[in-house]
């Protein structure tokens, strides 16, 4: 009985379809020939690779209609200090040159970075403060005659579509499983001493043990915050295109999508700018209590001087002299310091002024009339080509596998 290997083998050397696909010498009249011959190997293998497309084809609009509705909203904006505006640098440094900032000063100040940029706008609003105050921010949806807030939303109304559900369930079992049998290793929030450790505490330490009701409270997530953020974050992205920034929001209903669009801007511009000019703020409300300081020891040695003067007119002793000088000398001195710190806090405002970003806002947001997923016409296509390249792949693939398997047995 001859061996079902040998049987393939002598059917694909009888097929010249297939025999002149496989020789070692290619010149250009042979590649020809071989194209020739794979498109004819294709052909014969039509049914096959039209059934593959179809399945692709039904199997991607599945997916397309069962990953639920979304519509999108976008926001455009433009983001710059005032230091890049033209003609504003030099109104700023005539009146830095009025408070005394010298221009040495005041190109230092300029040249100051950016704390931050828009490319760290996807991970500020994965952080829980920032997300947690934007999922507490009401959105206007459809059918609703109140407003709701993300975080209502998604933790009572929202239900997720079929198909995002069904590989969440397939992905996600082998992590709840692990996450189940991990023990759990989160301490206690309050650990509370004994008098014998508050004894032996204070015996090693010297310190007497912090109050319960004076420790700063832990921090605890609300229930579900976590997961409404990992939602927005999401359904948020951002885009920079032509130098402005465009921000786009992904919601089931096109009134929530917009007004997510509008909040997120205005939230995560306020961030910026929070960021951006918090260490200038700081350091400007340093001064200012410096600059308080100072400017009362000048006064006061202003009165001093003043006072003295008055009840010596007319007395050219020594001694008195000497005491003018040293009052004098006092009020000199407080002049300087006050002048000083009086320089440094312009110095500083000019600085606030020229860190504060400036948000323009170019494109405004609009409804969205009509959603972006499903989109059948764009699913179709790539279902389309996926299942062309799968079936011709499969024949392809499956031709080269029995004309060589045997010959290497």
């Amino acid at each position: 009985m001859q061996h079902p290997q040998s049987i393939v083998l002598e059917k694909n050397k009888q097929d010249p379809s297939l025999k002149q696909l496989y020789n070692d010498e290619i010149t250009i009249g042979e590649l020809m020939v071989k194209t020739r011959n794979w498109f004819r190997l294709l052909w014969s293998r039509k049914k096959l690779i039209l059934s593959i497309t179809g399945v692709t084809l039904i199997l991607g609009m599945i997916i397309e209609y069962g990953s639920g509705t979304e519509f999108e909203a976008e926001n455009a904006v433009i983001t710059y200090t005032r230091s890049s505006v033209p003609g504003l640098g030099g109104n700023i440094g005539g009146l830095a040159a009025l408070a005394g900032v010298t221009p040495a000063e005041l190109s230092a100040l300029s040249g100051s970075g950016r704390v931050v940029t828009e490319t760290m706008l996807p991970v500020l609003i994965a952080t829980y403060p920032v997300g947690s105050r934007l999922a507490d921010q009401p959105l206007q949806f459809f059918g609703h005659e109140t407003d709701l807030t993300s975080f209502e939303y998604f933790t009572q109304y929202y239900t997720e579509p079929p198909i995002p559900r069904f590989f969440n369930r397939v992905f996600g079992f082998p992590r709840s499983i692990l996450s189940f049998l991990r023990p759990s290793r989160t301490p206690a929030p309050v650990s509370v001493l004994s008098q014998d450790e508050e004894t032996e505490t204070r015996e090693e330490t010297g310190l007497e043990p912090e109050p319960v009701s004076q420790r700063k409270p832990l921090f605890v997530p609300r229930s579900g915050m976590l997961g409404v953020i990992a939602h927005l974050a999401n359904r948020i992205e951002f885009e920079e295109k032509n130098g402005m920034l465009i921000i786009k929001a992904r919601m089931p209903d096109a009134y929530a999508a917009a007004d997510l669009a509008q909040i997120a801007t205005d939230q995560l511009m306020n961030e910026l700018i929070s960021f951006e000019v918090r260490k200038t703020r700081d350091q400007l409300q340093f001064l200012e209590e410096e600059y308080e300081i100072s400017r009362q020891r000048f006064e006061a040695s202003q009165i001093a001087l003043a006072e003295f003067l008055d009840r010596n007119q007319g007395n050219l002793s020594a001694t008195a002299r000497i005491q003018e000088q040293r009052l004098q000398n006092d009020l000199d001195l407080a002049f300087s310091i006050y002048s000083n710190w009086a320089r440094q806090v312009e110095n500083t405002r000019v600085q606030l002024r020229e860190d504060t970003p400036i948000f323009t806002v170019v494109d405004p947001v609009r409804v969205p009339s009509r959603p972006v997923s499903p989109d059948p016409v764009s699913a179709a296509l790539l279902s389309l080509f996926l299942g062309l390249f799968w079936g011709v792949g499969y024949v392809t693939l499956s031709a080269l596998y029995h004309f060589y398997k045997p010959e290497e047995n």
